[in-house]
């Protein structure tokens, strides 16, 4: 499952790029997208993390991963020239079915600029990989839904 996320902000690429960094930017991040969030250690320009969503899986996905929750460690490698990311989420379950990868880019936009998330979920689980495919979709656009008024916050400073 493919998707894409488009956010506008009303501050340059330049701006958003300094003011979206650190630790703080990244726990408020985890609050509003309803994740807990703990700093790995870094290993060279890729941040790692560890995030547990707060909800539980639905029953299909507990049975068939054999957890109640989806934790995973995401590693993002900073493209700071280009105002990119590429990002990986390593689940603790099954991380050989469970493949999810993508970029975060900033661009110049009319307003200001615009950040495009795109990723790829794949599930390599016979008979319910679609339906796991999907709510991981699904909570993860709703994630950067929740997250933008608090990413409006950090970067659109005046």
């Amino acid at each position: 499952m493919d998707f894409t996320v488009v956010q506008r902000f009303r501050c340059t690429p330049d701006e958003y790029w300094a003011r979206s960094r650190g630790v703080e930017f990244d726990r408020a991040l985890a609050l509003a997208s309803q994740v807990e969030f703990e700093p790995l250690e870094r290993r060279g320009n890729v941040e790692r993390s560890r995030v547990t969503q707060i909800g539980e899986l639905p029953a299909v996905a507990q049975k068939a991963l054999g957890a109640r929750k989806f934790q995973y460690v995401q590693e993002v490698e900073e493209r700071e020239a280009e105002h990119a990311t590429h990002w990986k989420i390593l689940p603790d379950v099954m991380a050989d079915r469970v493949i999810c990868s993508g970029t975060t880019k900033i661009r110049a936009s009319a307003e200001g600029c615009e950040r495009v998330v795109s990723g790829t979920i794949t599930v390599k689980i016979p008979l319910v990989g679609g339906t796991i495919e999907r709510y991981i979709g699904e909570t993860v656009q709703t994630g950067y839904q929740r997250a933008e008024s608090t990413i409006r916050r950090f970067v659109e400073k005046a």
